[in-house]
């Protein structure tokens, strides 16, 4: 592996890491939207809004995970182009597609995940999302109602 793919791998992996951690905190604050207006009550526990936030979180990774290459290419190559880096490689004689192997790279191993966990992961988590959140809201109601 080239140096310049190295360095373009490892900013492309921290954009995609800052990406999935903005992408889960707007996950967060809808799940905990949803959750505490389908109960319709007041002290919804935390733990059931994590755990619900985790299985959409899970269930739909169909969008998160390219979302999250395609942010984190723009982010990384958008910065190269801004910073005179692909002027830089044609100075030195690298021609401009060979900055691109990382970012291929890591769409096709986020494609293959994603492959992966569509086939048992994802339904899994959808179904249990919907289940446990109806009985969880049903047991929190039933709590609220005796007191």
């Amino acid at each position: 592996m080239k140096r310049l793919h190295r360095y373009f791998l490892a900013e492309l992996l921290q954009n995609a890491a800052l990406m999935i951690v903005a992408i889960l905190a707007i996950f967060f604050m809808v799940a905990l939207a949803l959750v505490l207006g389908t109960s319709r009550t007041e002290g919804v526990p935390f733990e059931l809004v994590m755990r619900h936030t985790g299985f959409k979180a899970v269930s739909t990774l169909y969008l998160t995970l390219p979302l999250m290459v395609l942010s984190a290419c723009i982010f990384t190559y958008g910065r190269a182009r801004a910073d005179g880096e692909f002027t830089a490689l044609r100075t030195a004689g690298i021609h401009p597609w060979q900055a691109l192997v990382p970012a291929l790279v890591l769409g096709a191993l986020c494609t293959f995940m994603l492959c992966h966990l569509q086939g048992g992961a994802m339904p899994t988590a959808h179904f249990r999302s919907r289940v446990e959140l109806k009985q969880d809201l049903l047991e929190n109601l039933e709590g609220l109602l005796k007191r």
